[in-house]
């Protein structure tokens, strides 16, 4: 296939570990193609599966962004409806603050990769992976509640480019599964942890709500734009995971990745304070459920990558403030 490579990158990406193998796309032949488009190429980069480039034409940048695999292209174009929906849902929100996702322009294909073409924001996360970068986290709780808000407000939107629509059932067994799934990559070392942690997990299939969720976000795909917030890498959106699960995986990455359990906290304390009562029985009843599930996810990661190994006490903590419910002491 002409301006992409056979070989694929030595990224040690392999299917059997949840992860899809990722092919090193031709950049001379992208740029050619870009410049026949009447775009300037300003940066350049494949940090992993996709191609990442900023662009301008007549004065105006741009966001490019291009699968390097078929399956890949999937999830970018389930990416592309996430910001499509949310973007809908989001002008209707009174939360006072603009929250929105990037609005795709254009979305086509190359060389039999799928890309797009979106708004250009700068990249101003609320923190990246590096601890000492997450101290204006808590500073920033009030923007995560309004951003969670709109998201709980949107629990009923559709979305199901990655799974297919079904019923109430058919996603709590997709609930079980998955987290079956991930208590099956613990290692013995956290077994006893994990297996006490799965014994709490008691939600019935008639208590199972589902509700709209981005996937995948963490302070690194939320971009600060004025005094409102830009969502990013949509590409696991989805309205077949359980509700509330957006918020516990929140925590559960600030707080191992980054050790900020008091932004977890804040934030938590801050949604809830939010709900009516009836919301805040359904908020009861299933976010431990899904704390619980994103503490096997905590002893899944560090039994799988080694770079969660160096957080090794964060993962610990996290689990154990699942375990004794202090995530949501003074709620």
């Amino acid at each position: 296939m002409a301006g992409r490579t056979r070989k694929e990158k030595s990224w040690k990406l392999a299917e059997k570990g949840g992860h899809q193998a990722a092919v090193l796309i031709d950049r001379s032949s992208l740029e050619v193609f870009l410049r026949d488009q009447g775009f300037d190429v300003l940066s350049y980069s494949q940090p992993w599966r996709s191609v990442h480039a900023v662009l301008t034409r007549r004065n105006r940048y741009f966001f490019f962004k291009l699968a390097s695999t078929e399956s890949i292209g999937r999830n970018l174009e389930n990416e592309v409806a996430f910001n499509r929906v949310f973007n809908r849902y989001a002008k209707r929100s009174d939360v006072g603050r603009e929250v929105r996702a990037p609005r795709c322009l254009e979305v086509s294909e190359w060389c039999g990769c799928r890309y797009y073409v979106a708004e250009y924001f700068e990249p101003n996360p609320l923190a990246t992976f590096v601890p000492a970068d997450s101290k204006g986290l808590r500073g920033r709780i009030d923007l995560l509640v309004d951003l969670f808000w709109v998201l709980f407000e949107m629990r009923r939107a559709s979305l199901w480019g990655l799974y297919p629509k079904q019923s109430r059932s058919g996603l709590y067994e997709l609930f079980v599964a998955q987290t079956e799934e991930r208590l099956g990559c613990v290692r013995k070392k956290y077994l006893r942890l994990a297996n006490e942690l799965f014994s709490r997990l008691n939600l019935s299939e008639s208590e199972f709500v589902s509700g709209f969720s981005h996937g995948d976000l963490t302070p690194w795909h939320i971009f600060r734009n004025g005094d409102g917030a830009v969502v990013i890498d949509g590409e696991h959106g989805s309205s077949a995971r359980i509700l509330f699960f957006d918020l516990a995986y929140f925590c559960y990455r600030t707080a191992t990745c980054l050790g900020r359990f008091d932004v977890a906290r804040g934030l938590l304390r801050g949604f809830y304070q939010r709900l009516n009562r009836e919301d805040r029985d359904l908020f009861e009843l299933l976010l431990p459920q899904v704390l619980v599930v994103q503490a096997i996810n905590s002893l899944a990661d560090l039994s799988t990558f080694p770079d969660q190994k160096p957080l090794e006490k964060f993962h610990q903590r996290f689990v154990a403030e699942v375990l004794d419910r202090k995530l949501l002491k003074g709620l």
